[in-house]
């Protein structure tokens, strides 16, 4: 393992220039050690010693479980990749734009480079890019274990180091450095530093991981839509009823009382596991749509920091049952995050019930999507009772039929003044 980032820089600039000047033969050595074609429904690249349990890239903010499985027909996934596996069943190309486009995987005694190419016009193989960027080396320890990654980019240099302690990762840091247009590195702290943490089970099998204390991955092996909406139903409304009795506990003027409780979400991204945002209006500012929550106060700390692993973990479990994304592009993974919300503010709405003058008794809690691209009525009253959401919607409807008359007033007295215009 190098351990200074300037010696790795320099190590990776040399591999690419080696790279470049011999790309035809180092394309052929690889294809040479293809014994076998195979069909995969994604990747699969040696990017990380738990790149087989987990994409591990961050999307959405945390590894997804991985799905890879080999197809038999191309048809099977929208876009397949073609892999070829050596002897020993280890990828040594991976080609998921076709022929013309391959990720190679060479393979040394205590490295792996993964370099992209590309087929010129003249029938050639060259870097991917001019520059040959990205380019991708990882570094073995004698047991031909992981210790080191290292991605150089046009403009950045990222390092992710491993620690073992017996036969397990227990922590790794990934930084990352600006570089600049002749790949030199512009400051020697980085500009970009993460820590993670591994946690496993009794019998070594790798449960969790936190990241700058956030979950990022839980294994969530065993669970149900079921079994996790309600853990996380449970959870979330044992801390906002929490936050809440803490709050008006110290309320000032206990007149004035909590009447609204909005957990904001955006079913746009599907982004809703948990809410982005709890507002709330009491009852002598409570004046703005029941469905428009800008205007109103946020709820803060509505996550303690002791459990916001716990919540992350909640969250990647969902996501984890409902990560497809075809299904998220046809809209329906919403519908899911939409129900525990709306189980979430009905349980609130209970909680707070028995607890008599804490907040006001017309006091409800529900959803509201943040962009308005769900109907918000069918969330409030799936999480409002029967007679409370209605005489609320009727309220409503009261109030936009008093804003529509105030509108009609102020365009008649426009048109008295036109009016007057034209008699002088």
């Amino acid at each position: 393992m190098i351990s200074d980032s300037q010696s790795i820089l320099d190590d990776l600039k040399l591999a690419v220039k080696q790279y470049a000047e011999e790309m035809p033969q180092v394309v052929a050595d690889a294809q040479s050690k293809v014994a076998e074609w195979r069909l995969s429904n994604q990747d699969i690249l040696p990017l990380h010693p738990f790149g087989h349990l987990a994409k591990t890239d961050c999307v959405e903010g945390f590894w997804q479980v991985s799905k890879q499985r080999w197809i038999d027909d191309a048809g099977e996934v929208m876009f397949p990749t073609r892999v070829g596996l050596d002897d020993q069943l280890r990828p040594v190309i991976s080609a998921p734009r076709g022929d013309a486009t391959q990720t190679l995987i060479v393979r040394n005694r205590n490295t792996i480079d993964v370099i992209d190419v590309c087929k010129d016009k003249k029938e050639s193989w060259d870097p991917a890019r001019e520059s040959g960027l990205p380019f991708c080396r990882v570094y073995l320890d004698d047991d031909g274990r992981m210790t080191q990654i290292a991605t150089l980019r046009d403009s950045s240099l990222k390092v992710e180091q491993f620690c073992w302690l017996n036969g397990r990762i227990v922590t790794s840091t990934e930084t990352v450095h600006e570089l600049s247009d002749d790949l030199m590195l512009v400051e020697k702290d980085p500009v970009l530093s993460q820590h993670q943490e591994y946690l496993y089970d009794e019998v070594g099998q790798l449960l969790q991981v936190n990241q700058n204390r956030h979950a990022i991955f839980s294994s969530g092996r065993g669970d149900t839509l079921e079994s996790v909406i309600s853990d996380s139903v449970a959870q979330l409304s044992e801390a906002i009823v929490a936050r809440i009795v803490s709050m008006e506990s110290e309320n000032a003027d206990p007149s004035n009382r909590l009447k609204r409780l909005v957990l904001v979400y955006s079913a746009e991204h599907a982004h809703c596991g948990l809410p982005s945002e709890v507002r709330f209006a009491r009852e002598d500012e409570d004046h703005s749509d029941l469905f428009y929550a800008e205007e109103l106060d946020p709820l803060v700390d509505w996550i303690p920091d002791d459990k916001i692993q716990n919540f992350d973990c909640l969250l990647i479990r969902l996501y984890q049952l409902v990560d497809s994304p075809e299904v998220f592009l046809e809209g329906e993974a919403v519908l899911p995050f939409r129900q525990m919300l709306q189980r979430l503010a009905k349980n609130i709405n209970e909680e707070m019930s028995k607890l008599p003058g804490v907040v006001a008794e017309e006091f409800v809690a529900y959803p509201v999507d943040d962009h308005g691209d769900v109907d918000a009525e069918e969330d409030f009253r799936a999480s409002v009772s029967g007679e409370a959401a209605t005489r609320w919607l009727a309220g409503r409807d009261e109030l936009a039929e008093i804003e529509d008359d105030d509108d009609d007033d102020e365009e008649f007295e426009d048109d008295d003044e036109f009016d007057d215009d034209d008699d002088e």
